[in-house]
C-alpha cells in the first residue's frame, strides 16, 4: 500500500485497493442498486457481469483529464462509457 493510513474521527482509513475480493456468498447476500433503483438480484448479478468486462486501453493524458473535469456525480469512466454508447448508436 504506497498510501499511509490516517486517522480520521478515530477510525482509520484504508486503501480500497487492499480490500478482499468479493466471494459468491457475499453477491448473494448483496442489495443491488440500478441507480437509485432496487432490482432483485438474478437481474443485478447480470448487470454486475457486464460491467466486468474490463479493457485495458492506454488513453492519451489530456483525454482522460478531460473526462476527469467533465464528470461530476458519476464517475470519469462512466462519462467516457456514456459518450461512446452515443457514438455507436449513431
Amino acid at each position: 500500500m504506497n498510501v499511509k493510513s490516517k486517522n480520521i474521527a478515530n477510525s482509520s482509513w484504508i486503501d480500497p485497493d487492499d480490500a478482499p475480493e468479493l466471494t459468491e456468498i457475499d453477491f448473494a447476500k448483496a442489495q443491488w442498486f440500478k441507480g437509485d433503483n432496487a432490482i432483485d438480484a438474478k437481474e443485478g448479478r447480470a448487470f454486475f457481469q457486464q460491467m466486468r468486462n474490463a479493457i485495458d486501453t492506454p488513453l492519451e493524458s489530456d483525454i482522460v483529464e478531460y473526462f476527469k473535469t467533465q464528470s461530476s456525480q458519476e464517475s470519469y469512466i462512466v462519462l467516457i462509457n456514456n459518450v461512446l454508447r452515443q457514438f455507436i448508436a449513431k
